[in-house]
């Protein structure tokens, strides 16, 4: 114990006016109330009372010079914990009447209160505001003069052990002080203040400027005590870090969270890994800023091998605790993690999953180097921790994917679920580069090697000239009424006449020619730009031809006729045709979605071609056997043969006969691809696939060897290869397909004619109807 004067940081700052007695009267007091009421427990207030009386009578009343001859009385009040609440740890002590001094106290109160204490700015129990100079002394005056609640003031302030933050709370009671005023009490309003909680210094404002604590005598001593407030400063903390997520810096949001931890964990030589995991479309972006300080995921992550992903895959799938170093029996069995967490140098290791509503969204990973060890109850100390973790975690990774978001839809296009991690990996780690939003650099290029490709056309046979017919004729269809227009203003306007005569010559002119289809947008031209312009000049000569205006479907509308086209029944056809391939590549598209889940595109021309990638580094998470690829073959003939069945039925029924042809390339190697930014699609990459690329370009219009037959004719399947080992997979799939009843057995094996810079392409011909 101690017994000397030390000045306490608690904000009273009293002046010299001041007046503050020392005095054990309202000590006396509360003994003799309690030895009054004949209480059960009036043993120990009846024995302090003869100790004060005692220590009165031999030194005479407490006074600062004889502070030691009352310290057994000082030592008593401490078990008066009847209605004083006894501290939860030694840091104890009495104070002053206005508690702006400690003189008597235990050593661990001494020794907390002279080392460096930092008043800690976290906001705690109150905010800022509410912390002004002699506060407490204000309170205390409303509390006993007025009748306020009774609040006790409490200060959170930081110190430092090896380096380690910790949090102490100074509280000062003044349960045995009297306050009594040396004036008349200034009249305060207080109706509005008895049953409202004081939450800011605007809520007395109007009362303390018409306090003045000079005028006040405060008798008596006051009880002082440090509380340790680690756990509550944390928390605390954790909160403040959660509310200002949406300004945070990479490097200071890890500096920040570091040093919490560290005062969690209570060690220096225990150190921590705060790892949010974004999982999008079923995959996780592990390589963000966050990734980088993980012991057990960064290092997996940066060797980028197939099984090791998958490894992490299935382990945030199915995450759970894993222990190394602490205790015998609570180890990881896994000899890959073992031999990882041995080569960093680590004594001991807990990787603790985070969840926020059961979904995981990170990992706190606690550890230590060698020698230091790690006891089981650091994973006790954390657990208050981990719900305030979690959430930090879940409101990051909302924050982390709106940032995501913006840089894909800047940077790239509408993505497809199985490709779609790809790309948030790749702007995750432009995040990391920039986590502010300062772009400086476009992000790193999407690639993904090692895929095989899946190549299909369905075309429509002869679709150039069919269109170009169709036109043609609606063309003349047209020009004829206008030509019949034309005769009627011969005799009714000669300037309006020869202005047709001039533009309707032309207009046959250009419908006339064999290659109609260089004239079409002159064509078109005509009939949604000049036409109109004429109708409106020829209509005042043409009234009583309302008929001829009626049957070009001519309108007005806003003082100028606008020319509305008939359906085109070219179009028509087009679109149903277009409607069923579509359907039945979904089918396609589900069904290989299932089985592996791959890239697919689609490209609308006259038909439909489509690109489809399947690989182990589309989808990382599963294993890529390629006995898949050979059921992705299989299925794409019988999507293939659908279509053509369903083109042949459709036939008859189309406003304009339709047919299609059907075609496969089945390329025998892997490829690379990379996302174009500038066409926002993938592609081909490197020199040595683009012979893909080359093949797949040229072989729609593809001869059979030595004659002028074209390779795809309606009716039929064509598959185009370059290899006998193709050519062995394809027979065994055309032998199972014809067993299955799903193709006639009617194969044709063919050579095909030598295109520029493609050689020994061979095809078979399935004949569907």
């Amino acid at each position: 114990m101690f017994c000397h004067s030390l000045p306490l940081n608690n904000n009273v700052n009293p002046s010299e006016e001041q007046v503050s007695v020392l005095s054990l009267e309202p000590l006396i007091r509360f003994l003799r109330g309690c030895i009054g009421e004949g209480d059960q427990y009036a043993t120990v207030p009846s024995f302090v009372l003869a100790l004060i009386e005692q220590a009165d009578k031999q030194h005479g009343a407490l006074k600062p010079d004889n502070l030691q001859q009352y310290a057994s009385v000082f030592d008593s009040v401490r078990y008066l914990n009847r209605t004083i609440d006894l501290p939860d740890s030694d840091m104890w002590a009495i104070g002053t009447a206005l508690g702006d001094r400690a003189f008597y106290g235990t050593t661990a109160f001494k020794e907390r209160l002279l080392s460096k204490l930092d008043l800690d700015h976290v906001p705690y129990m109150y905010g800022h505001d509410f912390d002004f100079e002699n506060r407490l002394l204000y309170v205390l005056i409303l509390e006993r003069c007025y009748g306020l609640p009774k609040t006790v003031a409490r200060r959170l302030y930081r110190f430092e052990i090896a380096g380690v933050s910790h949090y102490v709370e100074l509280s000062v009671d003044y349960a045995f002080v009297d306050v009594t005023p040396l004036t008349d009490l200034p009249v305060l309003d207080m109706a509005s203040f008895r049953d409202r909680e004081i939450n800011g210094l605007e809520d007395l404002a109007p009362l303390l400027q018409m306090l003045d604590p000079r005028k006040f005598v405060f008798t008596g001593f006051s009880i002082i005590r440090f509380h340790d407030r680690n756990k509550e400063a944390i928390i605390e903390k954790l909160q403040t870090v959660l509310g200002n997520l949406h300004g945070y810096e990479t490097d200071d949001f890890n500096d920040t969270l570091r040093d919490i931890l560290m005062s969690a964990l209570g060690s220096e030589a225990i150190h921590s890994s705060f790892f949010p995991v974004l999982e999008l479309n079923g995959y996780p972006v592990l390589k963000t800023e966050f990734a980088r300080d993980s012991i057990f995921l960064s290092d997996l992550i940066a060797r980028e091998l197939g099984d090791c992903q998958s490894e992490i895959f299935d382990f945030i799938r199915k995450p759970f605790t894993i222990i190394f170093g602490v205790e015998e029996g609570l180890d990881t069995q896994e000899p890959e993690l073992i031999h990882l967490l041995r080569a960093a140098n680590l004594s001991a290791y807990m990787c603790i999953p985070l969840k926020h509503n059961k979904n995981l969204v990170g990992f706190l990973e606690v550890y230590s180097h060698a020698p230091f060890k790690m006891s089981r109850d650091v994973l006790l100390q954390m657990k208050p921790f981990l719900p305030y973790l979690a959430q930090i975690a879940y409101e990051l990774l909302v924050i982390f994917k709106q940032r995501l978001d913006r840089i894909i839809l800047t940077n790239y296009t509408a993505l497809q679920p199985a490709v779609q991690w790809r790309f948030n990996e790749v702007a995750a780690k432009y995040l990391g580069k920039a986590p502010t939003g300062n772009y400086a650099l476009p992000p790193d290029p999407v690639l993904f090697p090692n895929v095989y490709p899946i190549y299909g056309a369905i075309d429509v046979k002869d679709s150039t000239k069919l269109r170009n017919n169709v036109q043609r004729r609606e063309g003349l269809r047209r020009l004829g009424v206008l030509q019949h227009m034309e005769s009627n203003l011969q005799n009714r306007n000669e300037e309006t006449y020869l202005r047709w005569k001039g533009k309707l010559v032309q207009l046959q002119a250009w419908l006339s020619e064999e290659q109609v289809d260089r004239y079409l947008s002159d064509v078109q031209y005509f009939f949604y730009r000049e036409m109109p312009q004429l109708l409106h000049e020829a209509a005042p000569y043409l009234r009583e031809d309302e008929d001829l205006i009626d049957q070009l479907g001519c309108v007005w509308e806003d003082q100028q006729y606008v020319f509305n086209d008939k359906a085109d029944v070219f179009d028509q056809s087009l679109q149903q045709i277009n409607s069923m391939i579509k359907q039945e590549l979904d089918g396609l598209n589900d069904y290989v979605q299932q089985l592996f889940p791959s890239y697919f595109e689609t490209f609308r021309t006259d038909g439909v071609e489509y690109d489809m990638y399947i690989g182990q580094s589309i989808t990382p998470t599963q294993a890529f056997d390629k006995r898949v690829l050979k059921q992705v073959r299989k299925r794409q003939i019988i999507s293939m043969v659908g279509i053509a069945e369903k083109a042949a039925t459709m036939k008859s029924n189309l406003p304009i006969p339709l047919e299609t042809t059907q075609l496969i390339f089945i390329h025998p190697h892997e490829i690379s691809i990379s996302f174009r930014t500038d066409e926002k699609r993938f592609d081909v990459d490197g020199g040595y696939n683009v012979r893909y690329q080359v093949i797949k370009k040229r072989i729609d219009k593809v001869r059979i060897h030595n004659s002028s037959e074209r390779l795809v004719k309606p009716g039929t399947v064509a598959i185009v290869y370059t290899s006998s080992m193709v050519e062995a997979e394809l027979k065994e799939l055309i032998d199972e397909l014809i067993a299955e009843g799903v193709i006639i057995a009617d194969v044709t094996y063919l050579e095909l004619e030598e295109l520029q810079d493609v050689i020994a392409l061979r095809a078979l011909r399935l004949q569907i109807v």
